[in-house]
This record gives structure tokens, C-alpha cells and sequence, in this order.
């Protein structure tokens, strides 16, 4: 697990969501199949090139947080 609860022990994945829709949580495809010790689901250009289009944007993100440079 990756959390640990207020008491130490380990967390209970998605337990942000009602146990009815547990289930219904992708974890079998990327990005989302991810585990512990695994590597990355983007790599550092992939997340670059997402942060970039982002920048792209013209709805009101202003992105500056990233530093867009427009």
C-alpha cells in the first residue's frame, strides 16, 4: 500500500469513493496499473510535452505555476 492511516497500518486503496464504486476503478491499463517501486507511467519529456500542450490552452489556465513561457 502506498498510504498508511492515521494508525500506521496500511490504507485502503480508493477509500475516497463509496465501496460501491471500488470496483469500478481502472487500475488494469497505464497510466493507472502502476505499483509501488514501479517506474513512471510518463517520462520526464512525456510530461514535459503534456505541460507544454497545457500551456497551449486558451480557457483561462494561466499555468503559471509551470512556468509556461508564452
Amino acid at each position: 500500500m502506498f498510504y498508511l492511516d492515521a494508525s500506521g497500518q496500511p490504507d485502503v486503496k480508493f477509500n475516497d469513493l463509496p465501496l460501491a464504486y471500488r470496483g469500478n476503478v481502472n487500475t488494469t491499463e497505464g497510466p493507472y496499473n502502476r505499483g509501488p517501486g514501479d517506474a513512471p507511467a510518463l517520462t520526464p519529456a512525456e510530461i514535459t510535452d503534456v505541460v507544454n500542450f497545457l500551456c497551449t490552452l486558451t480557457d483561462g489556465w494561466s499555468g503559471a505555476d509551470l512556468a509556461c513561457q508564452r
